[in-house]
């Protein structure tokens, strides 16, 4: 996204219903998995697509705690490591199942079974949000959502906006402070904290 336009922050009811819908089509399961991707891990489309089970899963071959991006899966130089939230371990867990692979085979397919596209995972999200009737949100709103909750959350685990960059893995505090939907009736409540 450029700097003028920027993807819609989607609110908790949208972020709901986008997540609750995600398995009332064909291939419900990936669908899902693609949503919750970008809101939970904040990944972007390209890397949704370039996501590999090597990256999630253990020397073991059991789904880890953590998502270890490569530059070769991300925009740029932008691989590092986000911590696995209790769902996307779930979902992870299915697609295992029904994917039995070698690591380097993509985590996200297609119904012929190769690795789905970028392209393809930004044209299935923008239908999606607009099945859920949400206007103005792209490919991108998820990872905006992520990165919104995450600096509105992060004090609360302790951390600062320089953990937010680390997680939406940008080089610059400057790409991450444009991200960050800001919400008036909390500074006024900040106020009073004061």
């Amino acid at each position: 996204m450029g700097l003028t336009k920027q993807a819609k922050t989607l609110n908790a009811k949208q972020v709901n219903n986008v997540v609750a819908r995600a398995r009332d089509y064909r291939n419900g399961l990936r669908n899902e998995t693609i949503v919750q991707l970008t809101l939970l891990a904040g990944l972007r489309a390209k890397e949704v697509a370039g996501l590999r089970w090597e990256h999630v899963l253990t020397s073991e071959g059991e789904i880890g705690n953590e998502i270890r991006l490569t530059n070769d899966a991300a925009k740029g130089k932008s691989g590092g490591v986000i911590p696995l939230h209790p769902k996307l371990k779930a979902l992870f867990g299915e697609l295992k199942g029904k994917h039995q692979g070698d690591a380097k085979r993509a985590v996200i397919r297609s119904e012929h079974g190769g690795a789905l596209r970028a392209q393809s995972v930004v044209n299935l999200l923008c239908v999606h949000y607009q099945r859920c009737d949400i206007e103005g949100a792209s490919s991108h709103s998820g990872r905006r959502t992520f990165v919104t909750q995450a600096a509105r959350k992060i004090s609360m685990a302790g951390g600062t906006i320089r953990d937010v960059q680390a997680l939406a893995r940008h080089a610059n505090l400057a790409t991450t402070q444009r991200y960050i939907e800001t919400n008036s009736a909390a500074q006024r409540a900040v106020i009073d904290l004061l």
